[in-house]
C-alpha cells in the first residue's frame, strides 16, 4: 500500500486526493465511514467520495494498484460515456510472475462526475433495495 500511494501522490497533476476507507488513514482528505465491509459498504465509499469533491473529471483508484502518472493525464472526450484504461498486469510478488489482460474495472474507471453521482446514487438505492 505504501509503494502505491507514493506512486498515487507523485501522479496527481496538482489534482485533488479524496481516500475513503472504513478505518482513518492518512492520505489525501480521508473520509471514514464506519461500515463493515460490503458491496454496499463500497457503493456508499464511492458516493461519498464522489459528493466530497468538486473536480469535474473523476479518476477512481484502489490501494493495491500502480498506476502510471499518465494514466491521470486523460481527458474523457464525452461527458456521458464511462471511460475505463482498459489495460492490465498483475504481478505476483513472490516470483514475479505477470499475466497481461484487458479489462473494465471499477479501478481503472474514469468520467465525469455528474453521470457518476448518478449511477452511484441510483446503486446504492438498488443495492438497499434488494435489486441487485
Amino acid at each position: 500500500m505504501q509503494a502505491v500511494q507514493k506512486q498515487l501522490l507523485r501522479s496527481l497533476n496538482g489534482n485533488e486526493l479524496i481516500s475513503v476507507t472504513l478505518k482513518p488513514i492518512d492520505f489525501g482528505k480521508n473520509i471514514v465511514l464506519p461500515l463493515k465491509r460490503s458491496h454496499l459498504s463500497m457503493a456508499r465509499q464511492q458516493l461519498a467520495g464522489l459528493e466530497a469533491t468538486t473536480a469535474d473529471i473523476i479518476f477512481f483508484a484502489e490501494h493495491d494498484i500502480l498506476y502510471p502518472k499518465e494514466h491521470f493525464d486523460f481527458l474523457p472526450p464525452r461527458k456521458d460515456v464511462f471511460f475505463y484504461n482498459l489495460n492490465w498486469v498483475k504481478v505476483r510478488t513472490s516470483d514475479g510472475q505477470a499475466l497481461s489482460f484487458k479489462a473494465k474495472q471499477v479501478s481503472g474507471l474514469c468520467a465525469y462526475r455528474d453521470i457518476l453521482l448518478d449511477y452511484y446514487r441510483k446503486r446504492v438505492s438498488m443495492i438497499e433495495s434488494g435489486e441487485i
